[in-house]
């Protein structure tokens, strides 16, 4: 399907037309007859936990009470149905196919556990890239051809020669190594650098030292708005995009914030305008054009999708703010 309009393949619109299933862009004004409105390279949710998804009660404590070894979200994945944990991942997935997202970047733990249903639903819409957190290099193997990598807690939650190892088995396959790091506190870089993981979530705690390293590491960082307030986290994000060109932008846990990356677009921009504004054409490359040119670099290609808002010519301001004032239709080719 060839659509002519105002396109976005980056954070900034260009006039043209672009073929849905190749994803060719041809610059050139369409006339009255060709304008179909405004086309977005759908976005992707960098970060997420889907199999906490089913969670109803409300999560009380600290973040590491919360979310930390042994914590209220590992004990209810671990008391937990399987049958409840698969309705509430097809609930998410549900949900991000309604709004658009083109594909997300999935934290699995619990070993095996719910892995099942999460590798069935990579095959549906949105393209799921999984990354499981195996507890030995034997358990590695035993699913390295059903993941595209690992998603480690954090330096200060992994014993760090065995998550060497374990990182060294990952790269030895092609696959990607993430790790949550210096959330709650400032870890220790040191660590970071043994481990050397190919995308890093959070960094709220990173000193401008260390975030520089980091750049020099050329890992992106995942920044997750809604889920850092609701764990009391209010950093300003421009101490790391200032720093970083790579910042990629996610939803985080199912259970407090759904997985909608829109909706995260919009509270980015509102909750930093008071601080230190971000600039929308930034925001829109957090979602669109940086996480694809990551997965391209570690060999996972996204499908070809896209987002239509049709008849309107939306500026980057109103896709981040407004999206939600025009009908929009996402349109996808499977391969």
């Amino acid at each position: 399907m060839i659509l002519g309009g105002t396109i976005y393949l980056d954070g900034n619109p260009k006039r043209g037309f672009i073929n849905t299933l190749t994803g060719e862009f041809k610059e050139q004004e369409p006339d009255r007859k060709e304008h179909k409105g405004t086309i977005m390279l759908a976005p992707i949710n960098s970060h997420t936990h889907l199999g906490d998804s089913f969670i109803k009660e409300e999560p009380m404590g600290t973040l590491p009470e919360i979310v930390g070894p042994g914590g209220f979200k590992l004990t209810h994945l671990k008391n937990a149905k399987e049958i409840d944990i698969i309705r509430g991942v097809k609930a998410a997935k549900r949900m991000m196919r309604e709004n658009g997202t083109g594909a997300f970047i999935e934290f699995r733990e619990t070993g095996f556990s719910g892995l099942n249903i999460i590798l069935e639903e990579k095959r549906n819409k949105p393209f799921g890239v999984i990354l499981s957190r195996p507890q030995s290099v034997e358990d590695y193997y035993k699913i390295k051809e059903k993941v595209d990598g690992i998603g480690l807690s954090a330096v200060s939650d992994d014993d760090i020669g065995a998550a060497k190892e374990l990182v060294k088995a990952v790269k030895d396959n092609n696959g990607i190594t993430a790790i949550h790091f210096s959330e709650d506190r400032r870890e220790n870089i040191s660590d970071l650098r043994e481990i050397e993981p190919d995308l890093l979530i959070h960094c709220l705690s990173c000193t401008k030292d260390d975030l520089r390293e980091i750049a020099d590491m050329g890992a992106p960082i995942v920044i997750t708005p809604r889920s850092n307030v609701f764990y009391g986290k209010r950093p300003d994000y421009q101490h790391l995009i200032g720093e970083s060109d790579k910042i990629l932008l996610g939803t985080d846990n199912g259970m407090n914030s759904d997985p909608n990356i829109f909706r995260e677009m919009e509270f980015l921009f509102r909750y930093q305008r008071g601080i230190m504004r971000v600039n929308p054409t930034e925001i829109l490359e957090m979602v669109i054009n940086r996480p694809r040119k990551f997965l391209m670099e570690k060999g996972i290609k996204v499908p070809p999708s896209f987002v239509l808002f049709p008849n309107v010519d939306l500026d980057p301001y109103e896709i981040v703010m407004r999206s939600f004032y025009y009908n929009s239709r996402k349109i996808s080719h499977n391969r």
